[in-house]
């Protein structure tokens, strides 16, 4: 749980204390990417709701390309393949705005729909479950 806290700071600025995430279980990850590419991993899964503006999070350059606002029901809709696209905008490392357009193609390849499971669970966070297993 501190190598989790530690990487928020390094990567992203913030914070956050360990007892304001709320455990949603872990993923193991086995695999092999289009490029043949070997993936071997393990994944915890926590969610925390933060207010604070994007602009507020320091970047690590060599980690982030930025930060972006995705609303959950449009990533619902994209990983259901309702839509092929939609906008969202947020922050570089620089502190400059950034939009951009989101596709499956902003997302790491997975062999299941990781993508749409971390969406939902995201959305029963934010509508206020706390029990949540992945």
């Amino acid at each position: 749980m501190q190598a989790l806290i530690r990487e928020a700071k390094e990567e992203i600025g913030k914070d956050f204390d360990s007892q304001d995430l709320t455990p949603a279980g872990r993923r193991l990850h086995v695999g092999v990417k289009k490029d043949g590419t070997v993936v071997n991993s393990v994944s915890y899964i926590f969610f925390i709701q933060d207010e604070s503006d994007l602009l507020s999070y320091r970047m690590q350059e060599e980690e982030l390309e930025g930060i972006v606002e995705c609303p959950i029901n449009s990533l619902i809709s994209l990983f259901n393949k309702e839509i092929n696209s939609f906008t969202a905008s947020g922050a570089s490392p620089t502190g400059d705005e950034l939009v951009i357009t989101v596709t499956e193609d902003s997302f790491p390849e997975n062999w299941d729909p990781y993508h749409l499971k971390a969406a939902i669970f995201a959305q029963k966070f934010l509508t206020g479950e706390t029990r949540l297993i992945y």
